[in-house]
Parts: structure tokens; sequence; C-alpha cells
């Protein structure tokens, strides 16, 4: 499921459309559902960035800066979507 959500976050960033995996995940984690609160996402970007840092001996500023900018347009998808769906 992770791998799944994760490859659904970068083919957001690619392509601008949201495909049937993160759309039911949004839902599911919406205040209605699962009731995932916005901020654990901020948090698990921090903690993947961290990881990032840990296990890549080539990992700079510009690296970290690309993971963020690649996923940022699907997080704020999920967190949008924690009150609309």
């Amino acid at each position: 499921m992770l791998k799944k959500s994760f490859f659904s976050l970068v083919a957001f960033y690619a392509s601008g459309n949201v495909d049937n995996v993160l759309h039911r995940i949004a839902c599911l984690h919406s205040a209605r559902h699962l009731n995932i609160k916005p901020y654990l996402y901020d948090l698990w970007l921090e903690c993947l960035t961290d990881t990032v840092w840990a296990y890549d001996r080539e990992c700079s500023d510009d690296i970290e800066l690309a993971w963020r900018l690649v996923l940022s347009p699907g997080i704020t998808y999920m967190k949008f979507g924690y009150d609309h769906f």
C-alpha cells in the first residue's frame, strides 16, 4: 500500500491528474472515515526526507528539495481531502 500510494503521489506530480489510488486513499483518510489529521502528512514528509539523508550518501539540499517539490502537490491534495471527501 505504501508503494502504491508513493507512486500515486509521483504520478500526480508528473501528470497533474489524480489516479484512483490517490483519490481512494484521500477519501479513506478524510475526517469522515479514518480521520488522519492533515499535519501528519507533513510529519510523514519530514520522516521520508530524514530517511533519504540517512541512507543516501549522495543526498544534498537539492535532492531533498526535489523530493519535497515532487511530493508536495499530492500531499496538498490529501490535506485538502480531509474536509472535503
